[in-house]
């Protein structure tokens, strides 16, 4: 059957040049807010993070204005806070990211699944890499999601405020709820420890394949093909 086969190789293909642009839009969207490296590392791509590392990132942005055009316009030289951006502008696209990447790991394992359905141990390691990809979908997406939430929380806040120094102003647990960041956090870490075992499975499955092809011995799971047994032919069983 060619249209089976055909047909979610392509989606899959699709969906990696979609999740590919994506992440380079991303990627653009978040150089505009300037250097936020160290210990004002985006949320994101920090491996951990607590209340008060996310009250000093948003207190950073509550300071910073960004161009509101795409692409900037010098004449019109529109600018909006960079909380606003990164919660509205930054975290909508990166959603969008997070499930057609989510989505592409799940229909590549499916695709391999079919192409290698006669060893078993591929496709049982497509399914735990399916599943995976599942767990990383979800866990982005509620990342960013509670994200969002504080930052709009944040900005509310400040919006409140008429002082020129904002983020003095402010208390923390205004900025920042502590159990909010912790729930962030969570997810954070579930999404990580995701990619870091969708990498390792792939590595684990990669290696034993070329490990039992230069061996001749079964990969992991597999099974050494037993030998048919010989049935006597008509005339030896005659002369017995």
């Amino acid at each position: 059957m060619i249209v089976p086969t055909v047909v979610p190789a392509a989606l899959c293909g699709l969906l990696f040049v979609v999740s590919g642009i994506l992440f380079l839009i991303t990627g653009a969207r978040r150089r505009k807010l300037g250097p936020t490296r160290g210990e004002l590392a985006q949320p994101e791509r920090r491996w951990t993070y607590d209340q008060n590392n996310m009250v000093e990132f948003v207190a950073v942005l509550l300071k910073r204005r960004v161009p509101a055009t795409e692409p900037h316009d010098p004449a019109n030289d529109t600018r909006m806070p960079a909380l606003i951006y990164y919660a509205e502008t930054i975290l909508s696209i990166d959603i969008k990211f997070a499930v057609v990447f989510a989505l592409f790991i799940v229909s590549a394992d499916i695709v391999l699944a079919n192409w290698f359905a006669e060893w078993p141990w591929i496709v049982r390691g497509c399914a735990i890499s399916a599943c995976l990809g599942g767990v990383y979908g979800f866990a982005d997406v509620g990342e960013d999601v509670k994200l969002r939430s504080i930052f709009r929380h944040a900005a509310r806040a400040a919006r409140l405020q008429s002082s020129d120094n904002l983020s003095d102003s402010l208390r923390d647990e205004e900025l920042a709820d502590a159990s909010e960041v912790d729930a962030a956090n969570a997810l954070t870490r579930i999404k990580i420890a995701s990619v870091v075992g969708l990498v390792a499975f792939g590595i684990f499955v990669a290696l034993d394949a070329v490990v039992s092809r230069s061996t001749g011995r079964p990969a992991s799971g597999g099974t050494t093909p037993s030998t048919p047994p010989v049935q006597p032919s008509p005339g030896s069983a005659e002369a017995a």
